[in-house]
């Protein structure tokens, strides 16, 4: 892995990525739990901290700012985003960016990221000027590096790396992953032409993380496989590719967070080189995944909110825990729950208007409305 140097330090391997925080039964960011989390991996020398402008609502941003203690301060970088799709002019920019400096209590972020680029937004980008932007901002001592995150094919990916002198590049890769969007390819031209490469959606939503059950079973078995998930040999794939600079974690547990770091631990102490056996058995699990995930939704949450209050989040997570698992009579008594709810019963999928709203949000350009006629046809089917 590379190692870049900010602020004078070393990126650790496993990044803190703060758009899944624990939240309160109203749906805010649980500050106590969180910061609880923000202050065990600080001690165990995690030193990435990625958060966004909308990630819960606006509210990430406002807990890093409060609860960033200037001992935290001094120890990790943080890097936060431009909300590529609501910029509409130059001015816009400055605005979102001095609002963020706000929120974080800071003079200066240390790594800002035009967030979520793809074919459309780096037009828009391109038309406002924004690497002009960026320029000023670091001249101007508001940004000290400059990056950007991606959602699209590979083709344009290589085409921004080369359009402008970098910093960061923050990609989706998994082992699900590796051919798509800027995929193992893309890390790897970014990383030759001296970009530090971030990883997002490392377990996939936490798809990858899940207990081992159903058919995983036999392949766990196949290949002795003892541990209860799939995830510590997930960050292991993604450590043991040099182009890899850190790999963000979207914790939402304590739980969660220390076996990460457990894992990264292992890493670095050397105990994480990845045998052939282990390469087989990811080639197993990821057919076997392939063959199963109905829906890929990585759980961002950017569809939201839905004008009709579908709860397409566990509406997807639902029927993908159901073709995953084989259990489709647990999973589906799950989602009578959701529709007896007196609280949620507008939230099941064929309460969609099909409206369309969510589509051109979604990173994963998932054809939401398809495939909420599929949850309906398969979870919804005989209830009523």
């Amino acid at each position: 892995m590379v190692h870049p140097t900010v602020k004078g330090k070393k990126i650790f391997p496993l990044g803190f990525g703060f758009m899944r925080l624990p939240v309160t039964g109203e749906g805010k960011v649980d500050y106590a739990q969180s910061r609880a989390m923000m202050e065990r991996a600080v001690e165990a020398g995690v030193n990435y901290f990625d958060t966004a402008m909308l990630y819960h609502g606006g509210e990430s941003e406002v807990f890093l700012g409060k609860e960033t203690t200037p001992a935290i301060r001094e120890k990790v970088v943080t890097a936060t985003k431009l909300p590529s799709w609501l910029v509409k002019t130059p001015e816009d920019m400055d605005k979102f960016l001095d609002e963020q400096l706000k929120k974080l209590k800071t003079d200066c972020i240390d790594i800002y990221l035009l967030h979520a680029l793809n074919l459309t937004r780096w037009g828009t980008m391109q038309k406002v000027n924004a690497l002009e932007f960026l320029e000023r901002a670091k001249s101007a001592g508001k940004i000290r590096l400059t990056g950007f995150s991606y959602h699209d094919g590979l083709p344009l990916f290589k085409e921004i790396i080369d359009s402008y002198k970098w910093d960061v590049a923050l990609i989706q890769l998994n082992i699900l992953d590796h051919i798509y969007q800027a995929g193992v390819e893309g890390a790897k031209y970014a990383h030759g032409r001296g970009v530090f490469v971030a990883v997002m959606e490392p377990l996939k939503g936490g798809i990858l993380g899940t207990p081992i059950e159903g058919p995983f079973l036999k392949i766990a078995e196949k290949y002795g496989w003892s541990k209860p998930t799939f995830a510590d040999l997930c960050l292991k794939w993604l450590w043991n590719q040099p182009e890899i600079g850190t790999v963000l974690s979207g914790v939402s547990t304590m739980r969660q967070l220390s076996e990460n770091i457990e894992s990264a631990e292992e890493f670095i102490d050397g105990k994480g080189a990845i045998t052939e056996k282990e390469l087989r058995l990811i080639e197993d699990i990821r057919a076997e995944f392939n063959s199963r995930i109905r829906v890929g939704c990585t759980g961002c949450a950017y569809c939201r909110p839905c004008p009709s209050d579908v709860d397409i989040l566990e509406c997807f997570r639902l029927y993908n825990s159901a073709s995953i698992t084989g259990d489709w009579k647990k999973f589906k008594s799950l989602y009578e729950d959701l529709i007896f709810s007196p609280v949620k019963q507008e939230k099941r999928a064929s309460f969609c208007t099909e409206c369309g709203i969510c589509e051109p949000r979604c990173p994963q350009n998932i054809p939401i409305r398809e495939k909420l006629k599929e949850v309906v046809k398969e979870l919804e089917e005989g209830v009523f």
